[in-house]
């Protein structure tokens, strides 16, 4: 409905929805100011007034923003790690076209007028939905240390999932016993404990991230010389 490369709402979808476009806000890019802060809670905090500010409203698009990346024209790309994970890149416009679009990439605002090119990827929740069984069968807590050192012992490539496949993004689900069944028609290894599930997991989601940053660098022409990690926090 928002149209990428112009940056204003697309009459033609609402006109061929039907929608009046009026019950729709204004589009307010990040750093305009909104307004000020109402009198009253100035008054409730003794503080001056103050103007708000809109921030990257996206957690993603914020945290990029803050990547201490000295010099801007270098080519680097990005990886946001979470239960979901965005793999992209910071490009002057938005890339669109059936090549982009097949390979499941999207695009997003980011800050001063910068565009996101980004591919979204089944995350941690994976290792999450695992740890949450483990502790459930043996009625103890298994710290995220105990994983990574169990799957460190474990042995290297033995087996791998699509991370995106649906079946990994389900919620009711024996994770653990859905990634056994998963290798096991694929023919491959079978992942029974700890160190080798998580292990699994772990070297997945890293071929993933390789790729779809090559894919990325095929899709934008750019090489990317550096690969930043960073994270987002909600308020769970």
């Amino acid at each position: 409905m928002y149209n990428q490369k112009e940056g204003r709402w697309e009459d033609r979808i609402f006109d061929r929805l039907d929608l009046p476009k009026d019950i729709f806000p204004d589009i307010i890019k990040p750093g305009e100011k909104i307004d000020n802060i109402s009198n009253k809670v100035c008054s409730e905090l003794e503080i001056e007034t103050m103007p708000v500010i809109a921030p990257a409203a996206h957690d993603t698009s914020s945290a990029v923003a803050g990547i201490p990346v000295v010099n801007k024209n270098k080519n680097w790309a990005f990886i946001s790690m979470g239960t979901w994970c965005i793999i992209g890149k910071e490009t002057e416009s938005p890339i669109i076209n059936d090549q982009a679009f097949n390979a499941g990439f999207s695009n997003e605002g980011g800050v001063e007028g910068i565009n996101l090119f980004v591919n979204h990827i089944t995350g941690l929740w994976i290792i999450q939905q695992c740890r949450e069984k483990w502790i459930k069968d043996s009625s103890k807590l298994i710290s995220w240390e105990e994983i990574v050192k169990l799957s460190s012992t474990a042995r290297p490539f033995k087996s791998f999932i699509n991370v995106n496949d649906p079946i990994f993004a389900q919620t009711q689900v024996n994770m653990p016993k859905t990634i056994n069944k998963y290798c096991k028609d694929k023919g491959q290894a079978l992942p029974e404990s700890i160190g080798e599930i998580s292990r699994c997991i772990y070297e997945s989601l890293a071929m993933k991230f390789k790729h779809d940053l090559n894919k990325l660098e095929e899709l934008t022409g750019k090489k990317n010389r550096n690969s930043p990690s960073c994270g987002r926090r909600n308020s769970k």
